[in-house]
């Protein structure tokens, strides 16, 4: 495909799924490659990319021979889904570092053969590997808990910190596996499984003559075994330190795991501890993990968690604990049930109170707080008035009475609201002699939490009604660039033409002229509030609801990468307002003249 396109420094082909033999082989100048859906290649795929660093395939599935063959500099790869590699697959990448194969079952030779910085590798899921494997490398740790066949020379003559090897399901061992030199000094950790491999005397030449320079760990069942073939002076396991594999296991008082009950209100982080909770037969050190999902394991320092908030509120929220002894991790699993509830209210804060003014203009302070997340609304006759990030508010009253209503609803389900009448008297209007007029509490009950409210002073002269300014929206299809007013304004999500139909973003349009809209998931929904309006539409349908009121329109709002967008000739019904597409320049023009 681009063989030997030496001058070829990045590439992006999001619909391609497969390429043959030599696709990008002599690529020497590659840096940057995007193939989201590409499931398999052919053989010598990347040969001698010399300046590739990261290779990220999500679908990749299968490589031919030679995948990455001379990447010399590459030093990250993520291939989450392949399942088989050719021979000399990583074969003299010498910045190799690390490795995600989590589903890889085979390979075939000289799989990392002269990655020179490699240091550690774990390949959950492989079973076969060929000759070479991980030869004149300087690997410390490889743990294969799957394979039961590995090749000549599989980790022969590599650096002398190579610590461990861990092949609980191996049966055969080819010739030379840990050939090396007669004076490596360092001692090596060989963990098997409950049958010896089967073995040659080539096997560990690196150790002859035998002088205890390698521990074999295995099951407690199987030294018998191991002890047998270590008493027979033949050169395969004579000599060798023969030790049982005791993993930590669960004290039987913690089996059960177990369970607490915390309110989230009252508390912003659980501490646990994992002391005595677990037992080594060996006295060796413990090193703990954690899952919230018993599959997503993390380390952490120490024999205490601590967990934050998060998630599962008003439910149960399960930790699983395993502990690691540096050979083999606990074979039982602690159980943590933590139980959240939460039945404290969110507190409003405000300044307001019900009284009587006699200007039009109203200011006040209002703010709702909790332990966690929350929603919070004001809405002035009935009409949803745009929060305020400071929580301070401006709001014009009508003449008579004016109800404020405030609610603030957190994720639990807990509601508080409070609600102001505010009555304006005016030349035209009857005088209303009630001085101070209660609040209105419905549920639940809030106990106060201002015991010196703020009042700002009365106006005394009425300040004249505010006209609001003509407002001008201009977009350009295809274009993140709007102007509201003259001003410039980056957007989320560009119009775009669909159909011969024209359609924008929702939530720049209605935001920027004053609405509140609210996506809903669960129904695929958009909910604007709009001058006390109520509007809902749906994904794909052809329904629109207007204060409870079914209209049909001709075209359906769409949902795009998870922006959301409606025709252009919808925002008069919406919100009122007319719009123009110029189809010579591309450009959307929206104005209203009042809100």
């Amino acid at each position: 495909a681009f063989e030997g396109c030496s001058n070829l420094e990045s590439i992006s082909l999001p619909q391609v799924e497969s390429f043959l033999d030599y696709a990008f082989e002599d690529c020497t100048s590659l840096t940057a490659i995007s193939f989201p859906q590409v499931e398999s290649f052919g053989d010598r795929a990347f040969v001698d990319c010399n300046k590739l660093v990261t290779v990220d395939f999500p679908q990749a599935a299968s490589f031919g021979d030679n995948a990455f063959d001379g990447c010399l500099h590459l030093v990250t790869v993520n291939l989450p889904k392949v399942a088989n590699f050719g021979d000399d697959a990583f074969r003299d990448c010498f910045d190799l570092e690390v490795v995600y194969l989590h589903q890889v079952a085979s390979f075939g030779n000289n799989a990392f053969y002269n990655c020179h910085d490699l240091i550690t590798i774990e390949l959950p899921e492989l079973v076969t590997l060929g000759d070479y494997a991980f030869a004149a490398t300087n690997i410390k740790s490889i743990n294969l808990p799957k394979v039961t066949t590995v090749g000549t020379d599989f980790a022969s003559n590599v650096g002398s910190g190579f610590q461990l090897v861990r092949m609980p399901a191996l049966t055969t061992i080819g010739e030379n596996a840990f050939r090396g030199s007669d004076d490596y000094s360092f001692v090596l950790d060989l963990e098997l499984g409950a049958v010896p491999p089967t073995v040659d005397s080539t096997t560990f030449s690196a150790y002859n003559p035998l002088s205890r320079m390698a521990v074999v760990r295995v099951p407690s069942l199987s030294t018998a075994l191991y002890d047998a073939a270590d008493s027979i002076s033949d050169g395969l396991w004579y000599g060798w330190d023969i030790r049982t594999l005791n993993p930590p296991v669960v004290n039987e008082a913690y089996r059960g795991g177990d369970s607490r009950t915390v309110n989230c209100s009252d508390k912003t982080e659980q501490v646990i501890s994992l002391s005595g909770v677990f037992a080594d037969a060996d006295d060796d050190s413990l090193s703990y993990e954690v899952s919230e999902d018993e599959v997503n394991y993390i380390s952490f320092a120490g024999e205490t968690y601590t967990l934050y908030h998060g998630g599962a509120i008003g439910g149960d929220f399960n930790l699983y604990f395993r502990a690691d002894d540096g050979y083999e991790y606990s074979n039982g699993v602690y159980q943590y049930t933590l139980i959240y509830v939460d039945d404290v209210c969110p507190v409003i804060t405000t300044t307001l109170t019900s009284k009587n003014v006699y200007s039009e203009r109203l200011r006040f302070h209002a703010v709702a707080s909790d332990k966690i997340a929350l929603e919070s609304f004001v809405v002035l006759n009935g009409r949803n008035m745009t929060t305020s990030t400071d929580g301070d508010f401006v709001v014009l009253l009508e003449a008579g009475r004016n109800v404020i209503l405030m609610t603030a609803t957190d994720t639990a389900g807990n509601v508080t609201r409070r609600s102001f009448n505010i009555n304006y008297h005016t030349s035209d209007s009857p005088f209303i002699t009630d001085p101070a007029l209660p609040p209105i509490i419905t549920e639940p009950v809030v106990p106060p939490v201002i015991t010196d409210p703020i009042i700002p002073p009365v106006i005394t002269e009425p300040v004249a009604p505010i006209e609001l300014p003509q407002m001008v929206i201009t977009m350009t299809l295809g274009e993140k660039l709007s102007f509201v007013d003259g001003q410039s304004q980056t957007i989320g999500a560009a119009p775009i033409m669909e159909n011969n139909q024209v359609f924008v973003p929702i939530r720049f349009l209605g935001e920027t002229l004053g609405a509140q809209v609210n996506w809903i998931g669960e129904t695929k929904q958009i909910e604007i509030l709009s001058e006390g309006h109520v509007i809902l539409l749906t994904i794909d349908s052809p329904i629109l609801i207007f204060d409870g009121e079914s209209i049909s329109i001709d075209s359906s709002p769409r949902l795009d990468e998870g922006h959301t967008r409606i025709p252009l000739n919808l925002l008069d019904i919406v919100f009122g307002i007319g719009g123009y597409y110029d189809s010579v320049t591309g450009a959307i023009n929206v104005s209203r003249l009042h809100l």
